[in-house]
């Protein structure tokens, strides 16, 4: 496999975090629908669904970015735009399952890895130069 003009071997390989930098900064900008993410990643309108299912079920910065359904307690409006956060978490998950085709492997990576998917660490990537040191 080639990158660049230098051969990768295996071992040789960057990071699956290395790769997520790779998003457009001006799609994080503006909310958008699951339909006007299909089109910009040439993927079907479910695809984008079921991605969102995942990231939903496993972590629960992405749910609670989502309205609550009125007349219920907890259920989130998934019929709404996606917010910028939720944008990038759906780019990550999509480059896992290109990277892994295996929901499972991806949903128990998303456990296993919260931090890599949280709202601080969109904040640090997507808005370096504001991101307050601690």
């Amino acid at each position: 496999m080639s990158s660049g003009g230098k051969n990768l071997k295996t071992g040789q390989a960057k990071r699956p975090g290395q790769f997520y930098s790779l998003i457009d900064p001006l799609m994080v900008e503006f909310p958008a629908t699951k339909a006007e993410l299909a089109r910009i990643w040439d993927v079907a309108r479910n695809t984008v669904r079921h991605w969102d299912a995942i990231a939903v079920s496993t972590i629960p910065a992405y749910r609670k970015a989502y309205p609550v359904k009125k007349g219920t307690t907890a259920t989130p409006n998934t019929y709404v735009l996606l917010q910028p956060y939720q944008i990038w978490v759906l780019w990550r998950i999509r480059f896992l399952l290109q990277r892994s085709r295996n929901a499972e492997y991806a949903k128990d990576y998303i456990r296993q890895n919260r931090e890599q998917f949280s709202t601080d660490k969109f904040k640090e990537e997507i808005y370096p130069s504001q991101t307050i040191a601690a």
